[in-house]
C-alpha cells in the first residue's frame, strides 16, 4: 500500500465521521453502520478478497453476520435489496424509524438527484439542473464503454448561459449541492442483473479531483475495483478489466429470525437476495468514506467522474448521485484497516468468476 494512501485515510478519519453526521441528520434514509464479516462469510461468498462487511452487531467470535455491503478499493457499496429484505424480516436490525424504508428508494430526476450515467431515448441525456452538466448517455449497444461527467467536459442544454461557470462543475459547486454533508452518495440503477440471459454486468471507476486546468492533484482519486491500492487501474479501451466488480443478480444472506429456507445446504435463516428491483429502482448504493470534498473546494478545482462498464448485453445502466441517502452515523471500517483484502457488488458470483476462470 502506498504511504500516501495510509496518511490520507489516517487524516480523513475523524472528518468522516463528523461530517457523516451531520449530512445524515437531514436524509430521509441512512445506510447503516457495518463491521467486518466473519471469516465463514468471507471464505463463502467473497471469492478470496475478503471485503465482505455485515451489519454492525451480527459478527460473534470472528464468525457469521448479515451481509449487506462489501468494499472495492475506496468505495463501500450496499445491496438496496439487501438492507430491504433486512427490514422485512428482521426489523430490529435496522428499523425504519431510524434508517428510513429503503423498500421506499426509487430513481430518476424526479426525486431531485443529479445524472450521472442515464439511459435515453435518441441518444439524449438528461438535463440536470445548474450548476450541473449533463448526464452522460447510456444509450449505446456497446457491450463494453467508457464515460467521463463532469469536470470541464460536459454539456448544459437545459439552461445554458445561467449559470457562469457552464457547463465546467467544480468541487466547490458539489459541497454546496451536497450541504450539510460534504461525502458524495451514488446509486446504481442497473438492468443487466434484471435479465435472465444475460445477468452479468461488471463496473469500475474513479472519481478524481483536478485543478481547473485539469491538472491532477495529488491523493484527490477515489478508485471502485477490486485492486486494493486506492489507484484506479481501468483501461480505457474496450476491454473487459480483470479487477472490474460484478454485479450479482442472486447472493445468500444470513438474516436471523428470518425463516428463509432458500439456501437449504447453508442451513435455516439464510435468504436469497435478487439485486433486481425492477424498473426505476435502484440496485446498488456506494460511497467512498474518505471522500470528503471539503478541502478541495476551493479554486476553481474541478469535480469528475470516470466509469466503465463490460458486458452489460444493450447497456440501460444508470447513476445518479444522491443527498437523499445519508452515510453511516458513526465511523466506518477503513480498506486500509481491512489489510487491503478488502456494491454490494462482489460476493458470490464474483466468486464463480475467479472459479471458471
Amino acid at each position: 500500500m502506498k504511504t500516501n494512501r495510509i496518511q490520507r485515510l489516517l487524516a480523513k478519519s475523524t472528518a468522516v465521521c463528523a461530517f457523516a453526521f451531520a449530512g445524515a441528520a437531514n436524509a430521509a434514509l441512512i445506510l447503516p453502520n457495518v463491521e467486518k464479516c466473519g471469516a465463514d462469510i468471507q471464505t463463502a461468498l467473497s471469492g478470496g478478497l475478503n471485503n465482505l462487511q455485515c451489519l454492525s452487531g451480527t459478527v460473534s467470535g470472528g464468525l457469521g453476520g448479515t451481509y449487506v455491503a462489501s468494499y472495492h478499493d475506496e468505495f463501500l457499496s450496499y445491496s438496496i435489496e439487501a438492507l430491504e429484505t433486512v427490514q422485512k424480516y428482521a426489523p430490529t436490525l435496522l428499523s425504519i424509524g431510524t434508517y428510513g424504508d429503503w423498500s421506499k428508494l426509487v430513481s430518476g430526476s424526479g426525486q431531485l438527484d443529479i445524472g450521472v450515467l442515464i439511459k435515453a431515448s435518441g441518444g439524449g441525456v438528461l438535463n440536470n439542473p445548474d450548476p450541473f452538466p449533463d448526464a452522460t448517455s447510456s444509450n449505446t449497444t456497446d457491450p463494453i464503454y467508457v464515460r467521463t461527467w463532469g469536470g470541464s467536459g460536459g454539456t448544459d442544454t437545459n439552461d445554458p448561459g445561467q449559470d457562469p461557470n457552464d457547463p465546467v462543475l467544480t468541487v466547490e459547486e458539489v459541497v454546496q449541492w451536497l450541504s450539510p454533508t460534504k461525502i458524495p452518495v451514488f446509486y446504481f440503477d442497473l438492468a443487466d442483473p434484471q435479465n435472465n440471459s444475460v445477468a452479468n454486468l461488471f463496473f469500475g471507476g474513479q472519481v478524481y479531483i483536478t485543478d481547473k486546468d485539469g491538472k491532477a492533484i495529488p491523493n484527490a482519486v477515489w478508485a471502485f475495483d477490486n485492486t486494493f491500492d486506492g489507484t484506479y487501474s481501468g483501461s480505457s479501451g474496450a476491454t473487459q478489466d480483470a479487477d472490474m466488480v460484478l454485479a450479482p443478480k442472486n447472493v445468500p444472506v444470513f438474516i436471523p429470525g428470518s425463516n428463509c429456507n432458500d439456501f437449504a445446504a447453508l442451513g435455516p435463516d439464510w435468504c436469497k437476495i435478487t439485486n433486481s428491483r425492477g424498473s426505476g429502482a435502484p440496485e446498488f448504493i456506494a460511497f467512498a468514506p474518505t471522500m470528503d470534498l471539503t478541502p478541495y473546494a476551493k479554486d476553481g478545482n474541478l469535480f469528475w467522474g470516470n466509469f466503465k462498464i463490460a458486458d452489460d448485453g444493450g447497456a440501460s445502466e444508470e447513476i445518479y448521485l444522491t443527498k437523499r441517502v445519508g452515510v453511516p452515523t458513526n465511523d466506518v471500517p477503513e480498506p486500509a484497516g481491512l489489510a487491503l483484502l478488502g456494491l454490494g457488488l462482489a460476493g458470490l458470483a464474483f466468486a464463480r468468476r475467479r472459479q471458471s476462470r
